[in-house]
Order: C-alpha cells, then sequence, then structure tokens
C-alpha cells in the first residue's frame, strides 16, 4: 500500500531532500496523501518567498 511505503521513506528522504535544499528542517509524507500527492515541511525561512523556491 502507498501510504506504508511513505511511512518508511520519511526518514530515507530527510537527508536526500537536506542535499538538495539546506533550509529543510523535517518532512512528513501523510499516509492521506499516498506518497506521492502531498509532502509536508518545515523549513528555516532566510527571505520573504523562499517557500516557493521549495
Amino acid at each position: 500500500e502507498p501510504s506504508v511505503l511513505g511511512e518508511a521513506l520519511n526518514e530515507v528522504f530527510i537527508p536526500l531532500l537536506q542535499q538538495q535544499f539546506p533550509e529543510i528542517v523535517d518532512f512528513w509524507l501523510p499516509p492521506e496523501g499516498c506518497s506521492y500527492r502531498i509532502a509536508v515541511i518545515s523549513m528555516k525561512k532566510a527571505y520573504p518567498g523562499h517557500a516557493k523556491r521549495v
């Protein structure tokens, strides 16, 4: 089931995403999104509009 796969990938994706986007602090794939439709992140914003870059 994709939602179970998403839970497993949560910890795997954090270091990979932080290499591409160092401002990402945490990452979560909610089961409701079936691991590919939605992702929730927390990030350190440095300037207005910074979230649009990610």
